[in-house]
């Protein structure tokens, strides 16, 4: 038994090359591994239908996935950089649409602390009130 293993070249394992830390996976790799991962994942393939239903049901298609993928990524930056952009232009405090735009962010900030705090101290406050509804007045003296 033993000579026979011994006479049996063994053959080399195929690992993959592993990339050099000076060079990174390309894009369309990237994208491939991220569609494999969520192939692989129910939990990832059930969240990305939730927030991308068209990016989802192309799954199955490498090529319209990547498309997609790259759609919605762009769509992102784009709007990051409006986001940015409107930002930078609030900058100049001594405009008055400026000092408008702030108001409003703070007014919402402002809204959405208290609902915050509301929920946390007394969350039956958010209940449905139909039980406090006024009653009509009754016909009997």
């Amino acid at each position: 038994m033993l000579a026979v293993a011994a006479r049996q070249p063994q053959q080399p394992q195929r690992q993959p090359a592993p990339i050099p830390s000076n060079q990174a996976p390309s894009e369309n790799e990237q994208i491939e591994q991220a569609r494999q991962q969520i192939l692989g994942q129910p939990q990832h393939l059930e969240r990305l239908r939730t927030q991308s239903p068209e990016i989802a049901a192309a799954i199955n298609d490498p090529a319209r996935f990547r498309e997609l993928f790259l759609a919605s990524r762009r769509a992102q930056e784009a709007q990051l950089r409006t986001e940015q952009q409107r930002l930078a232009r609030l900058d100049d405090d001594v405009n008055e649409e400026n000092q408008e735009e702030i108001y409003k962010r703070i007014q919402q900030q402002n809204i959405e602390a208290e609902y915050e705090r509301t929920m946390e101290e007394n969350p039956e406050c958010t209940l449905p009130s139909t039980h406090f509804a006024a009653r009509p007045p009754s016909s009997t003296p």
